[in-house]
């Protein structure tokens, strides 16, 4: 029908308006939400190609990564009617008024699906409440005019029509429209209600994935602006080492002792700027590790960040700075500033592609177990390059993706002969790396989802190390990550996640050469 073009346009809209970066390998960073950018993104695209069952399935994990979010709640509910679940949508829309009661688009939505109910009287309330602030949606004067019709009050119901018409040229020009009008005219409310009752239904829908001609200034919905996680994580650690987040590589930083750890993560974004076109925003991440016995290696990581987002059709271009304040037993360890960018673009509604270039400078400090003075001289300027390649199967229930990625850690400490045994330098630490990233996830359940990674990373350092027997060796490390996942959502805001993490670093120079296994229980929630 003409109003399904209209609503076409704003489903196009609402991909736009979806906001974060999608999933990078270890130590490219990460967003809040990126699951609900991934899924609202997908759903939407599903939705305006009327591939309803799937839209369906990607609009819910949509909600479940953001609940109470207004736009996945309100095209969820709109897939729910188009299926036929009437009273499912009805209560996903309820939802939506929980948080926002005054969502037009959401009351809108309550009278649709009590009006496919039968409610008619009920149906006519709710929608005549969304009209004043919905003064312009021809879907809602169709609506209105159809719960009219079925009271039999046939001059409401022409009346309602008649301003569907307005403001839909194509329902405006459909045969069965214009007899309606002229028997509104010539007082035959009940013929006329009929005729522009089958103009409504009768006309036909664009062509799955017809792309509009313009977009709207807004959907009406208020986008949410803001989201909050935390999360509490019971750990076995077989071998604490201190790598902090985006740190390649731990130094000499091995304690090769196990002990069980408690770790408290959260994080805070709010966007100032958020439309059809750009998105401007900040955050706050913190991290703290609480070690049973080994207290002198808690680590506990401040990260304040602020971003700008912009879109260009299908692809998304992020550009974002870090500041991360890292302290270890008390003690300052780290102080890193980062700059990234992050280009996304999806291929088609089963594949996507993400780029992304990063420059960080570490500034490593002297801190309380450091007696041979190493972190000093860790100092660094890090350059990072890499791509990942995603494939989604079995209508969104499974993903394979494969990535690459370069980077170098420049120190300033030249090149040499031959080091010094026991007596560090900057020109320990400066490296070539390449890193190849392959994962696989999968769904078996609504609720349940599993994750498997594997990485190889080769680290190829550029001078003799001091950490070598005779300080002639070059380093050379080939490390080995598997990481296992599963997660189930316990209700939309609520989850529990279940991981086992193995790194293996198998080094030339025995100092840097360590196994470890780490496993932990988590319960999270995002608001």
């Amino acid at each position: 029908m003409p109003i399904v073009r209209r609503a076409c346009v704003q489903v196009w809209a609402a991909m736009l308006l979806c906001v974060g970066a999608l999933p990078l390998p270890a130590g490219a960073g990460t967003e809040p939400n990126q699951d609900y950018d991934f899924h609202l993104s997908k759903g939407l695209y599903l939705y305006s190609s009327r591939q309803d069952k799937e839209a369906r399935r990607e609009l819910t994990e949509a909600v479940r990564a953001r609940p109470g979010d207004p736009t996945a709640g309100y095209y969820l509910g709109r897939t729910l009617i188009r299926l036929q679940q009437y009273e499912t949508a009805e209560e996903r829309f309820r939802q939506v008024l929980k948080l926002y009661p005054d969502d037009p688009r959401a009351r809108m939505g309550v009278g649709m699906a009590l009006y496919h109910q039968g409610r008619y009287a009920d149906a006519l309330a709710n929608l005549s409440t969304a009209e004043a602030r919905l003064t312009d949606e021809p879907l809602l004067f169709y609506y209105q005019g159809l719960a009219a019709a079925a009271l039999r009050r046939y001059k409401l119901a022409g009346e309602k029509f008649q301003r569907a018409g307005a403001l839909d040229r194509e329902l405006a020009g459909d045969p069965h429209y214009q007899r309606g009008v002229s028997f509104y005219g010539q007082g035959k409310l009940e013929q006329a209600a009929e005729e522009f009752r089958s103009a409504a239904l009768t006309a036909q829908p664009p062509a799955s994935g017809q792309a509009p001609a313009a977009l709207p200034a807004t959907l009406g919905s208020p986008a949410k602006r803001w989201d909050v996680s935390a999360a509490l994580s019971l750990q076995y650690d077989s071998n604490v080492v201190l790598q902090p987040s985006g740190i390649s590589s731990p130094g000499n930083a091995i304690s090769r002792k196990d002990d069980f750890v408690t770790v408290l993560n959260g994080g805070a974004d709010y966007r100032f700027v958020q439309d059809d076109t750009w998105t401007v925003g900040a955050g706050y991440g913190f991290y703290q590790n609480i070690h049973a016995r080994l207290s002198d290696f808690d680590v506990q990581d401040h990260t304040p960040t602020i971003y700008a987002q912009r879109r260009f059709g299908a692809a998304q271009l992020r550009a974002q700075y870090l500041l991360d304040y890292v302290t270890v037993g008390g003690d300052s360890y780290l102080l890193a500033n980062t700059l990234q960018s992050v280009l996304t673009y999806p291929e088609s509604d089963r594949t996507f592609t993400q780029a992304w270039v990063r420059y960080q400078n570490q500034d490593f400090k002297e801190w309380s177990l450091d007696r041979g003075g190493v972190n000093p001289t860790r100092d660094a300027n890090n350059y990072m390059v890499g791509a990942i390649q995603h494939w989604v199967f079995s209508e969104g229930r499974s993903r394979i993706r494969a990535g690459y990625t370069f980077d170098t850690n420049r120190t300033g400490g030249g090149d040499i002969d031959r080091a010094v045994p026991g007596r560090p330098t900057s020109a320990d630490w400066s490296y070539v790396g390449h890193r190849l990233s392959t994962g696989i996830g999968f769904q078996p359940l609504p609720a349940t989802t599993f994750d498997l990674a594997f990485d190889y990373y080769r680290q190829g350092y550029d001078n003799p190390n001091s950490f070598s027997a005779d300080g002639t060796t070059v380093r050379k490390d080939n490390i080995f990550l598997l990481t296992g996942t599963a997660v189930h959502d316990l209700r939309s805001w609520l989850w529990i996640a279940f991981q086992y993490h193995y790194t293996r670093d198998d080094a030339n120079i025995a100092a840097f050469n360590y196994v470890r296994h780490v496993i932990s229980f988590t319960v999270g929630g995002r608001f």
